[in-house]
């Protein structure tokens, strides 16, 4: 869910307190055309991840791992020209082990997909992320908000998703969604009256 309410983003007026205002955090760059910020492409794409803005209460960090297909995505940028953009998060069910759940699970490098994806389901596209920050180009982070109503279940698992957005020698997978990251940490129950926000830290 929007960090920002559409009145903030669009300069309105409509009355209401948005859950930036009750933060105290600044605009973000979600508010950005389509949700998502494109990558750094060798062929001069930009490297838009946004200002960092401090938390008043920090979010837990999390350190998610690269995929083999966010390997792939990297390496296709400095080779080929391939440009994508990180355009949202899932979150699941499964990333730690059901007999001990304060144990996560080993992650596999070679997934394409969470274990057990449930927010949101596989048919509709991925959750926007929130709010991009960024120490340099090689160590994004992302702050994934789950309202109240969404993924009421045992978490263990997120993922980021990137969306190529030019491929000059396979121009038909524009478009195509890969899982760019995954991370995996011991259970978490969320209820229909938490809100939980983390900051996933990718690093390579």
């Amino acid at each position: 869910m929007p960090l920002l309410s559409t009145s903030i983003l669009t300069g309105g007026s409509t009355p209401g307190v948005s859950t930036a205002q009750a933060l105290g955090t600044a605009p973000s760059p979600s508010g950005l055309p389509g949700g998502s910020v494109p990558y750094p492409s060798a062929s001069g794409g930009a490297s838009i991840f946004g200002v960092c803005h401090a938390f008043p209460t920090t979010p837990g960090a999390v350190l998610a791992s690269l995929t083999d297909g966010g390997r792939n995505l990297l390496a296709r940028m400095l080779v080929e020209g391939l440009a994508f953009r990180l355009v949202g998060f899932r979150v699941g069910s499964g990333g730690f082990n059901p007999s001990a759940p304060a144990s996560p699970l080993p992650i596999d490098p070679a997934l394409t997909e969470l274990l057990n994806p449930f927010f949101p389901l596989l048919s509709a596209a991925p959750e926007p992320i929130d709010k991009y920050e960024y120490a340099n180009a090689y160590a994004p982070a992302f702050l994934c908000r789950c309202a109240a109503a969404e993924a009421v279940t045992t978490i263990g698992e997120w993922g980021v998703y990137a969306e190529i957005t030019a491929s000059p020698l396979v121009p038909a997978e524009v478009g195509d969604r890969h899982l760019f990251a995954v991370c995996h940490r011991p259970m978490v129950g969320k209820t229909l009256n938490d809100v939980l926000v983390w900051r996933l830290v990718v690093q390579y």
